[in-house]
């Protein structure tokens, strides 16, 4: 691996622990005739942009959105492993960002309630943006927010479709395996592996 400036990582299945940040577990509990096809018919254009968190919780029939929304924000847990790896790799000259397609409110309040916007150089959130991975306009987006070419980014991701679109733009993939699939290529199976990959050998 060539010298690289910048490590990008996505969130659900990478940053969250559940690859799915438990949303259709959260619904099964507390909405349980919502179907699959009905939940994410919704969540799609929401995390494109097209609806607010608002729009999209009362779409499903919530009384008080704010609430629910509140109430599932609370159910996502974020790997505490990522805050020591990312600490190294700032030191170790690194920037670092975020890509996800996500609801942007959903996606801004757990940055603040974790801290996230202190740890990474920029965030790239396709409910904002409204273009969404693996559209590579985001890709370039990210990496342009860094002052960075896409040669001089590494994008880490679980899903290997979005690991393609990356590299097809020239950043280096790396699998994050927490969906412990087959993949040909550079893995990480926990953060610390992230380090190894990139030859930094101990968190400071």
């Amino acid at each position: 691996m060539n010298k690289k400036k910048a490590v990008i990582f996505d969130m659900y299945g990478v940053i969250v622990k559940d690859p799915t940040g438990g949303l259709s577990d959260y619904m099964s509990r507390v909405s349980p005739h919502i179907s699959h096809e009905m939940l994410y018919g919704y969540w799609i254009p929401a995390s494109r942009g097209e609806m607010t968190s608002a729009e999209f919780f009362t779409a499903l029939g919530f009384a008080d959105p704010a609430a629910a929304e509140s109430d599932y924000i609370d159910t996502i847990e974020i790997d505490p492993d990522l805050f020591p790896v990312i600490s190294t790799l700032r030191q170790n000259g690194y920037k670092t960002a975020i890509l996800s397609n996500d609801i942007a409110e959903w996606n801004r309040a757990l940055r603040i309630k974790h801290g996230l916007d202190k740890l990474f150089d920029t965030v790239t959130v396709s409910g904002e943006e409204r273009i969404a991975k693996p559209s590579r306009e985001i890709y370039a987006l990210t990496a342009a927010r860094l002052g960075l070419s896409p040669e001089e980014c590494i994008y880490i991701d679980d899903r290997e479709h979005f690991l393609d679109a990356a590299a097809a733009l020239g950043m280096h993939p790396i699998l994050f395996n927490s969906r412990k699939v087959s993949y040909i290529g550079d893995i990480a199976y926990c953060f610390a592996d992230i380090l190894k990959l990139l030859h930094i050998p101990d968190i400071l």
